[in-house]
């Protein structure tokens, strides 16, 4: 029975593995897969960088960082919705709301890097995060529509963070290293 019991789970893992790379041949899906891995990177080298800078370059209080962090998240929650509705009012053009959600928070990240005093800072900061708010409700959908059959969902869904999180833990540690070996301003930038 150990032997049966371990075959068919080589058999299983088999078969998820040729589904991913089914869902990974699709250009569609690449693209996708490619943006939230490049999404990741950001992510990561955005959470270390963003607290150096934070507190050594712009003197922020960890009182304040959490503010900052909570009001940033509260954008999110204020613009989900409306961005959900952008997002299915132009499905059949939702690549075009895409482009300025997937490249408006780099932008807004690279510009926060000039800033010397909070307040342009935070207001990047807000503005940022209701960009985000637009990836969140661009991607599931896109995903859905790309990903074939309704079985091939969940591993799509899977491929997607699986690439985001790779993003991150390449982005924390390189940009990480980054700060330290050039500056910060220079990591948020990169």
């Amino acid at each position: 029975t150990l032997r049966r019991g371990s075959g068919a789970a080589q058999k299983k893992s088999a078969g998820l593995m040729e589904q991913w790379r089914k869902l990974g041949g699709k250009p569609e899906l690449q693209g996708m897969f490619s943006v939230s891995f490049y999404n990741g990177v950001r992510d990561g080298g955005a959470a270390v960088t963003s607290m150096l800078f934070m507190y050594d370059t712009l003197g922020m209080s960890p009182k304040t960082v959490g503010l900052y962090l909570l009001t940033g998240i509260g954008a999110m929650l204020v613009c989900n919705r409306p961005a959900a509705m952008l997002s299915d009012r132009y499905a059949s053009q939702r690549r075009l709301i895409m482009l300025p959600a997937f490249f408006g928070p780099p932008t807004m990240f690279a510009c926060q890097s000039l800033c010397t005093s909070v307040e342009p800072y935070w207001a990047l900061g807000v503005l940022s995060h209701c960009l985000v708010a637009l990836q969140f409700a661009t991607i599931s959908p896109f995903i859905i529509e790309h990903a074939g059959k309704p079985e091939n969902r969940p591993q799509a869904f899977a491929l997607h963070t699986t690439s985001t999180d790779v993003g991150r833990v390449l982005g924390a540690t390189s940009m990480g290293l980054l700060a330290g070996a050039v500056s910060v301003p220079a990591a948020m930038q990169a």
